[in-house]
This record gives C-alpha cells, sequence and structure tokens, in this order.
C-alpha cells in the first residue's frame, strides 16, 4: 500500500488509452551465420531481445511445430517434417524450441537487413544444414538476451545500430 501522504514522485501523467502507447525500442543486432559445411554461404538475421510478449510466442509457435511434426493433435496424425538437402530430418520438441525463438527474436522488416523474415521451418533446416552456425547462433542469441543487446566491443559479434 501506498501512503500518499509520505510518498514524494515527480509529476506523472496518468495513462489513458495503454493502446496509444508507444513500445520500447530494442537495439537491432545484425548476425551473419556461416558453416563450414556451406562454403561461400550467409545468412543474415536482424535479432533483437526477446521480451515479455515475445516469450508467449515462442512457446505457442514451439507448441505448433510439435502438434504439427511430432505429435498430430486435434484429431490429426503428425505430418512429415520438409526434407532437407533431399534427407529426412531427426527433429525433436528442443530444435523446435531453438527455431521458435530465433523466429521471434527476429526484427520487423523496417528495422532488419534481412530479404526476408524466416518461419520457424526454414530455421529448423538451417540449424540442420548450418550446424556449427547454428550453435554459434544460438550462443548470440543468449548474449542478446541476456543483455537486452549485443556486448559492446566484440569484433567478430553482429553489427549493433539503434
Amino acid at each position: 500500500m501506498i501512503d500518499e501522504e509520505t510518498t514524494t514522485t515527480t509529476a506523472l501523467e496518468e495513462i489513458d488509452d495503454p493502446f496509444a502507447l508507444k513500445r520500447p525500442v530494442r537495439e537491432v543486432s545484425h548476425v551473419p551465420v556461416t558453416d563450414p559445411a556451406q562454403p561461400g554461404k550467409v545468412l543474415w538475421l536482424s535479432l533483437r531481445y526477446l521480451d515479455a510478449v515475445d516469450y508467449g510466442m515462442v512457446a505457442d509457435e514451439a507448441e505448433r511445430m510439435t502438434r504439427l511434426y511430432l505429435t498430430g493433435g486435434e484429431g490429426k496424425p503428425a505430418g512429415p517434417f520438409p526434407l532437407v538437402g533431399d534427407q529426412q530430418v531427426a527433429i525433436s520438441e528442443r530444435l523446435f524450441q531453438q527455431a521458435a525463438m530465433v523466429f521471434a527474436m527476429q526484427a520487423p522488416p523496417e528495422e532488419s537487413r534481412q530479404r526476408r523474415i524466416w518461419n520457424t521451418e526454414y530455421l529448423v533446416a538451417v540449424a540442420v544444414a548450418m550446424p556449427f552456425g547454428w550453435r554459434d547462433l544460438l550462443g548470440i542469441c543468449q548474449e542478446i538476451n541476456t543483455r537486452g543487446k549485443w556486448a559492446e566491443g566484440n569484433s567478430s559479434g553482429p553489427i549493433t545500430e539503434r
């Protein structure tokens, strides 16, 4: 309980319409994903740290992928995951969670250098075809989410803009 007589505050404007509030600006990190298995190829991702809304999207997207490709649901059996390089893919719920996280971290087109927003299926294909790049990308995502932005001064890291 706040005691109005003893609380000192600066002049604050009460919120009348939360829909009129601006969302906080989040730094965007432009991350190159490369892998020795794909020489001469790069996938650029423009990523932002996850906010509370994004975490819900990650859970929903991972659940959707799990239902679609692993467990089935609503009376439908699980379908086959698309082939990557003409080969079947060993998929897992954890892989879907990782891909859903990267999907949710992608900055919208107006803040991005990416040609497109990559969906979760495409990101799973990247994980399979570029395993070392994917491992490095997950580490970068963890760093972005832990610090709320990319660590300053890391010359081998992504390019960060405000």
